[in-house]
């Protein structure tokens, strides 16, 4: 197992098989066990001194723009139901 580390030693990418990258500006560290959270998201990890420790200048990303659309989706669905039921008790109707 490899990690690819930047000079600050975050973890930019890791990999189980391989020959490793050919980026030369970071180095690459073998590793006998990645931890799952490290998988998941590696640059919240540093390598330093073979252990895995957090990322103290760690910042998570924004929101992805997909679930911004999603969530204005969601709350114009929501608005046209709440006119649809004032609506239906507007005309005395029920669900």
């Amino acid at each position: 197992m490899k990690l690819l580390i930047d000079e600050n030693n975050v973890v930019i990418a890791w990999q189980i098989v391989g020959n490793g990258w050919s980026d030369t500006e970071n180095t690459t560290v073998e590793v006998d066990d990645i931890p799952e959270e490290v998988k998941e998201n590696p640059i919240k990890y540093c390598y330093i001194k073979g252990e895995f420790v957090e990322n103290l200048n760690y910042k998570p990303p924004e929101q992805p723009i997909g679930e911004t659309d999603n969530t204005i989706l969601d709350l114009a669905e929501m608005a046209i139901d709440h006119e649809m039921r004032l609506s239906m008790l507007e005309l005395g109707l029920t669900e």
